[in-house]
């Protein structure tokens, strides 16, 4: 009887060890919220809309930040994606108010590596319970 309880011991212990740590409800909110936000620049959004996506991501980042328990690597690169979503809203801003062509497409050339290093920080995020 013993050494079925100790065999039953060691194998929940194996399990639980082997089994990969999970990303926390509030992470995978920040995540999904930082999703919208670099889809969202796909859709070529409205800068109002835009900016309210961006303002909820920053609240959830905030929420992250004082939580001890969130993982450093995922919330560094959510941080990174966050940026680069601050950066690519400014360069939507400065497309709609400019008229001239030539700067309309510097724009959009900022728009695309911003929401390019936002979708890359995204997946780094993803993969830091990948380890």
């Amino acid at each position: 009887m013993r050494e079925m309880a100790l065999l039953l011991l060691v194998a929940v212990m194996v399990v639980c060890g082997c089994s990969r740590p999970q990303p926390s409800a509030e992470e995978m909110k920040a995540l999904a919220l930082l999703q919208s936000v670099q889809g969202g620049l796909d859709a070529n959004p409205s800068v109002a809309g835009f900016t309210q996506l961006l303002g909820q991501a920053e609240s959830e980042l905030t929420l992250l930040k004082q939580n001890p328990k969130t993982n450093p690597c995922f919330l560094n690169a959510l941080e990174k994606s966050y940026a680069s979503c601050q950066i690519a809203g400014k360069a939507l801003q400065k497309k709609l108010e400019t008229e001239d062509p030539l700067r309309k497409q510097d724009f959009d050339m900022a728009l695309s590596f911003s929401t390019a290093f936002a979708t890359l920080s995204i997946q780094r995020a993803a993969e830091c319970y990948a380890k």
